[in-house]
């Protein structure tokens, strides 16, 4: 079932980079190294320009839509599996009121929410799973100059490149947000969040890891 979606997946992928290449000029935007939610949709996202616009995608194309397909996957069942615990919770508190019978609705009501706990925990746990792989890809892809790994800040010149949008600054990895702010309050915040909605100023792109909608701002 596994290597079923994987081969979904990457056959989607593939068709979707071969759609880019006839189109040759899908990411426009003149900030920034990847290909945003509005050029290419929301399980494109944070692509390599390179990719959305010739077709000449990496593992770390195909990684970043894996991770985009994975947060769409586990909102959705999330979601679902709340609105069923709701459910439950609810058919349990009014027991008396609703049709079936006292018991029955008890019997019902506490195996629902068991079920839906369970799921939500499961939920919970691929979530973390995806974001555990989205680090390994922010840490583990090319840098922007081609052939040019990440390295490792001990040791290297202060500029060299250590993350995507990062560089080494007195021996430390440091994002482009933390280097062209300093001490100004900007930082790296996903834009897409509705915690941060209205919230922030100033943001400019390609000075964090992750895709255009991550981005350094100033948190009002």
């Amino acid at each position: 079932m596994k290597r079923f979606l994987t081969l979904i997946i990457a056959g989607a992928f593939l068709l979707s980079a071969s759609a880019a290449f006839a189109q040759s000029t899908i990411c426009k935007s003149k900030t920034g190294n990847t290909c945003t939610i509005q050029e290419v949709g929301p399980f494109m996202e944070g692509i390599s320009k390179a990719c959305g616009n010739a077709g000449d995608c990496e593992l770390d194309d195909i990684m970043q839509v894996v991770v985009n397909v994975g947060n769409y996957a586990v909102g959705l069942v999330g979601s679902l599996v709340f609105l069923m615990w709701v459910i439950s919770g609810v058919r349990y508190l009014g027991a008396n009121f609703m049709p079936g019978g006292f018991e029955e609705n008890i019997k019902k009501g506490k195996q629902g929410m068991v079920i839906s706990t369970v799921g939500l925990l499961i939920v919970f746990g691929a979530f973390a799973g995806i974001q555990t792989l989205n680090a390994v890809l922010r840490g583990s892809t090319v840098g922007e100059k081609p052939g040019q790994p990440f390295v490792d800040c001990t040791g290297q010149e202060d500029g060299a490149v250590c993350g995507l949008n990062m560089e080494c600054s007195g021996g430390i990895c440091m994002t482009g947000c933390e280097i062209t702010s300093g001490d100004e309050g900007f930082a790296c915040y996903d834009t897409t969040d509705p915690l941060y909605k209205g919230r922030l100023s100033g943001c400019a792109t390609g000075l964090c890891p992750g895709g255009d909608s991550t981005r350094c701002c100033k948190f009002k």
